[in-house]
C-alpha cells in the first residue's frame, strides 16, 4: 500500500481515469441488471473521485462521510448480481422504496455466493461498517476529531486518511471488476485484477 498522502492520491487518480476511460469505451446493452450495475460503478466512481478531492483540500470530514455510500454500492452491487431474483432488480429499477437485506444479512448472503463459505464480506463489513456509519451520521468519531486541543479545528491522522484512500481504491475496484464481468469484458477485468495486484505490492 502506498504510505504517503500525495502519492495515494495520485494512484486514486490513475485508478479513476483508467476505469472511466475503460466505461466510456463501449457501449452497453440496455438490460435491467447491466444498466443497474452500470450506474452503480458510475456513482462509485463518482464517489472516489468525491472523496480524493475532499481529501486533497483537506475537507476530511466530508470526505470521510462519503466512505460509507461507496462501500454500500459495493455490497448492493454484488447482492443485485448474485442474490437478487429479475423481478427483485426490476423493482430496484422502477420502485425507490424497494427494501434491501440488512447488512448483516446481506454480507452473509455475498459470502455464501462469492466465497465458498468464507468470511470475505463479512470480514470487511465487520473490520469498517460501526466507523463508516459514524463518520457519515456524524457520530462520535466524526466529532471527536473536529478538536485540536481546545480548539475547534479538524483533527484526522495521516494513518487514517491512508488507510482510507487506500480501502476506497480496492472497494472502486472490485465494483468496476464485477461490472466488467457481468458485461463479458473479459480484458477489462484482468487489467482490473492486475491493478490489485500491483496495490498490493506498493
Amino acid at each position: 500500500m502506498v504510505t504517503d498522502i500525495n502519492g495515494i492520491l495520485s494512484k486514486c487518480e490513475a485508478v479513476q481515469n483508467r476505469i472511466g476511460q475503460m466505461l466510456s469505451e463501449k457501449e452497453h446493452a440496455s438490460e435491467y441488471k447491466k444498466n443497474l450495475l452500470a450506474a452503480y460503478t458510475d456513482i462509485a466512481l463518482e464517489h472516489h473521485a468525491s472523496i480524493c478531492l475532499l481529501v486533497n483540500r483537506k475537507l476530511y470530514g466530508s470526505s470521510f462521510a462519503l466512505v460509507r455510500p461507496l462501500f454500500e454500492i459495493f455490497y448492493r452491487a454484488h447482492w443485485v448480481c448474485g442474490c437478487a431474483t429479475g423481478e427483485q432488480i426490476q423493482k430496484i429499477c422502477n420502485n425507490d422504496n424497494f427494501k434491501f437485506p440488512k447488512m448483516s444479512d446481506m454480507v452473509k448472503s455475498l459470502d455464501v455466493i462469492y466465497a465458498s463459505g468464507d468470511t470475505f464480506f463479512s470480514d470487511i463489513k465487520d473490520n469498517s461498517w460501526s466507523s463508516l456509519c459514524s463518520y457519515t451520521h456524524t457520530g462520535l468519531l466524526s466529532i471527536g476529531r473536529r478538536f485540536t486541543g481546545n480548539t475547534i479545528s479538524p483533527n484526522y491522522r495521516d494513518g487514517e486518511i491512508l488507510e482510507v484512500l487506500n480501502s476506497i481504491n480496492v472497494i472502486i475496484l472490485l465494483v468496476a471488476r464485477l461490472f466488467f464481468l457481468v458485461t463479458n469484458q473479459t480484458s477489462e477485468v484482468e487489467e482490473i485484477e492486475k491493478i490489485l495486484v500491483e496495490l498490493r505490492q506498493v
